[in-house]
């Protein structure tokens, strides 16, 4: 689907830090760039690279979230979701919003390209949080990229990142999901660039 090898579609992370509880931080922010990210900004736990049409999309889970960018030839897409702590470019920036709610954005940053995304934290009961995080995590083991964080407490729900990426002609579509146990909650971005054929 991707014109990557069947092993670099699914897979699966290493364990390695835990994801900080949204309570310890000033809150989660969508900065999005009209250029590419420095790899100085960008602290990965994981990084996958995919292409199709001759156009890029480069992958990295973060402790706190993700970066996906987008390098469209003329046109270079970087989208961010962190923590509010950490400290981007303000030049080039689409737009920066704090995650709260649903929020969502559309941009043509160039002709015949179009960008639009929107993204939400929802809360739920624990008994519906701990099906939806089994869900993605079963999901996630099968198909996309899965990266499984540390808990919080040696007992704790691991917390756990799962991007569904799916790529036709013309176009990235990109489902995040980032869960966070100690608050029965999970971020969720929905990212579709079109590009043209």
């Amino acid at each position: 689907m991707l014109g990557v090898e069947p092993s670099g579609w699914s897979q699966r992370g290493d364990v390695r830090q835990s994801r900080p509880a949204s309570s310890d931080r000033r809150g989660t922010s969508v900065p999005n760039l009209h250029r590419a990210l420095h790899p100085e900004f960008v602290d990965s736990l994981l990084h996958r690279e995919f292409t199709r049409d001759g156009k890029r999309l480069t992958l990295d889970v973060t402790r706190s979230g993700h970066v996906v960018q987008f390098d469209l030839g003329s046109v270079r897409i970087a989208e961010v979701l962190a923590d509010q702590a950490e400290e981007f470019p303000e030049i080039h920036q689409l737009f920066a919003h704090r995650i709260g709610g649903e929020r969502s954005e559309k941009h043509q940053p160039a002709a015949g390209i179009n960008y639009q995304t929107c993204f939400q934290v929802e809360r739920m009961p624990g008994e519906v949080f701990f099906h939806l995080h089994d869900e993605l995590r079963r999901d996630g083991e099968k198909n996309g990229v899965l990266h499984v964080l540390q808990p919080l407490d040696r007992l704790g729900l691991s917390p756990l990142t799962f991007i569904d990426l799916q790529a036709r002609s013309g176009s990235f579509l990109v489902h995040a999901y980032h869960t966070y146990p100690d608050e029965y909650a999970v971020v969720k971005t929905q990212t579709l660039i079109e590009f043209g054929a």
